[in-house]
């Protein structure tokens, strides 16, 4: 509950802002409702964060793209919706729910378009997302230091993009397997809830390392060898003997220009220069 809280703290759920009133409001009532005897409704959508917790444990990096996509969606609609509110409190409540959705399609544009951009704000969605759900920021000096955590985490992830993506898409997804894996079988969040999320996620950090082999650098590894074998013997100009070249095998090649290393020498297979 001290979660619902934060958010509600967070996107000022107190300001009689209808759109902000009913999203913090149906998390809550969602919440009220899993500590009474669970619904069909109620058990669906536990099944579906189910699905969606062990994806991300265990297919997170492939689907990387997806998660840009939808981290750049969630960051821009929330910022955009706070800034509609804070610069905009007397408009309409549709005009600001636009400048969310607005904002979201804007920001997943951007995510998916450029590479950096993208892994900097999935990477910061984690450390925002993780550390709001650890820490409950009820004041703006922790809600700030959940931001610094988000971009922290983000400049880390273009560095290190797949180290941080694998442990944090295992990390968010064993959250959600473990949240609704205990309410489905009945079991109370402390301790169970907090088992099974970790236990998915070690699992699931395991897996993605194993299965998500660097494909670039072997792609850039295999070039280079590549083109190690292209150059291998080719004599350096500068120690060529060009008058011992037979010009009939280079009848339109300018000695002089190729000498300056102002055209590419592929020398036949069957006779190179002496040196």
């Amino acid at each position: 509950m001290d979660f619902i809280n934060s958010l509600g703290w967070i996107f000022g759920e107190t300001n009689d802002n209808p759109v902000i009133d009913r999203a913090v409001g149906f998390i809550r009532s969602f919440y009220q409702k899993l500590q009474q005897p669970l619904t069909n409704e109620i058990m669906l959508i536990l099944a579906a964060f189910l699905v969606f917790g062990l994806l991300n444990c265990f297919l997170g990096y492939r689907m990387l793209r997806f998660w840009v996509m939808l981290a750049g969606f969630g960051i821009g609609a929330a910022a955009a919706l706070y800034a509609a509110d804070r610069m905009l409190p007397e408009a309409d409540h549709m005009i600001q729910l636009g400048a969310a959705v607005g904002g979201g399609i804007l920001v997943a544009v951007i995510a998916m378009l450029v590479y950096k951009a993208g892994i900097f704000v999935l990477g910061a969605g984690l450390g925002i997302g993780i550390s709001i759900y650890l820490l409950h920021p009820t004041s703006s000096a922790v809600f700030f230091l959940c931001i610094l955590i988000g971009v922290v985490l983000g400049s880390l992830a273009i560095r290190y993009s797949k180290e941080v993506l694998i442990i944090g898409t295992s990390l968010v997804g064993g959250a959600f397997a473990g949240f609704s894996g205990a309410h489905l079988l009945e079991l109370s969040e402390i301790p169970y809830s907090l088992l099974i999320g970790l236990g998915a996620a070690l699992v699931g950090i395991l897996i993605q390392f194993l299965t998500n082999r660097d494909e670039y650098e072997e792609d850039d590894g295999e070039d280079e060898e590549e083109q190690d074998e292209e150059e291998e013997g080719l004599p350096d100009l500068d120690e060529i003997d060009y008058a011992r070249i037979d010009p009939e095998l280079f009848e339109e090649l300018d000695l002089e220009d190729l000498k300056d290393g102002q055209e590419e020498l592929k020398w036949p297979k069957k006779q190179k220069p002496m040196q």
